[in-house]
């Protein structure tokens, strides 16, 4: 399976969820950007088992952005809000979402 393309990842659970589709995804050559509305992606799972997957994301290049969460999309770029500040955060260039 290949998939290819710039994808974001829109993750309000910060669970085991958004980790796992972000590492399959980058396995199959997309770039990945895991948007988390909290503080980490995977904030809810336990710390040893959270460590070596955020390593593994990070050899994998998957980028990760905390503090917003989701408002819209269009056609090629997904609209968040920061949650800390409600700045405007715009991902551009966007193939799957």
């Amino acid at each position: 399976m290949n998939f290819g393309g710039r994808v974001v990842i829109a993750d309000w659970r910060c669970d085991w969820i958004g980790l796992g589709i972000a590492e399959l995804l980058a396995r199959n050559g997309c770039h990945v950007r895991l948007a988390v509305n909290g503080m980490t992606a995977g904030q809810t799972i336990p710390q040893y088992a959270l460590d070596a997957w955020l390593a593994t994301l990070h050899e994998l290049g998957v980028e990760i952005i905390s503090h917003i969460r989701l408002l819209g999309i269009d056609a090629e770029d997904a609209y968040f809000q920061h949650t800390l500040n409600s700045h405007s955060v715009v991902l551009s260039e966007v193939d799957l979402f």
